[in-house]
Formats: structure tokens, sequence, C-alpha cells
């Protein structure tokens, strides 16, 4: 017989030690900057346990550590932007002004 595994009625996720430390060490460790439970690890540094209160401190502490290392991953992965400044002497001759605000635009929206 499976162990029960106690589910979040608005979520997919199972709440049990197991399945978060996993998760936690996917994104903490191998740097997965696009998971959407970088949110939920976002919670854990905010929450006030009702009870566990050693788990949550000990999963809070593994967050902290790991920060501004996956804050540097996480910069890396998105700050992607054309250089449109490198080119600006060059488009100024040509009445680009409409693409280069398009540029910029798009480099905003993502």
């Amino acid at each position: 017989m499976l162990p029960k595994i106690a589910m979040n009625p608005e979520s997919q996720y199972p709440l049990n030690s197991a399945f978060w430390d996993q998760k936690m060490a996917t994104i903490l460790k191998e740097f997965k900057v696009n998971s959407p439970l970088q949110k939920a690890l976002s919670g854990i540094l905010d929450c006030i346990s009702s009870h566990g209160d050693s788990l949550i401190l000990g999963w809070k502490q593994q967050i902290e550590d790991y920060l501004d290392i996956l804050a540097e991953a996480m910069v890396i992965q998105y700050l992607d932007f054309f250089p449109i400044w490198a080119l600006q002497e060059h488009l100024a001759a040509r009445d680009t002004t409409f693409f280069q605000h398009q540029i910029r635009l798009t480099s905003l929206a993502f």
C-alpha cells in the first residue's frame, strides 16, 4: 500500500518534506531559474510555521544560502537585450526613430 501524501487543494504539488527537499535541490543546486516553484521558495522565506519549526527553519537557511547565486543565474538567463545604443550613430542617419522605439519596447516585454 502506498503512503498517503497530503495535497494542497489549490495546487498540484504534494505537501511532504521529501518532495520539497527534492524540488528545492533542483532549483537551488541546478539553478532552475524558470521553475514556477521559485514563488513557493519565496513563500517559505516569508512564512511562519504552525508546526515543524525546525524543518521550516532548515529550509529557510538553505534558501538564504543560495539567494545571491540564484539571483546571478537568473540575471544570466534573462538579461538579454539588443544594445541599440551601439548602433545609435549609424541609425540616426537612416531615419529609424520608429524602429529604435520598437526595439526598446520589445526589449522590455519579456
